[in-house]
């Protein structure tokens, strides 16, 4: 499972982008979010999510699920923390 932020959700169109600690973006649709209310899906919010390997050419998210309020604490810490180690192995100083 790998967790992520939404950089956008398009309410009209039903689509969006997720982006990972390591800066990959995930193109993801309403067929992959379940019963979440594409309401609920907002720019900065936390999910987790499977890539989904039967698209080729494409990263692209499936099994997409918001991270549970009383988790965001925890799942935000780990998000920043994975960020931070990624742009330290960038950079070289890791």
């Amino acid at each position: 499972m790998m967790i992520g932020k939404i950089l956008w959700w398009d309410s009209k169109d039903n689509n969006g982008l997720i982006k990972t600690p390591d800066g990959s973006k995930f193109y993801f649709d309403k067929s992959v979010i379940g019963n979440i209310k594409s309401d609920r899906l907002k720019a900065g919010a936390y999910v987790t999510f499977e890539q989904n390997l039967k698209i080729k050419n494409c990263l692209c998210a499936m099994n997409v699920k918001l991270t549970p309020a009383k988790s965001i604490k925890q799942v935000t810490k780990k998000f920043e923390q994975a960020q931070q180690l990624n742009l330290l192995e960038v950079s070289g100083a890791a």
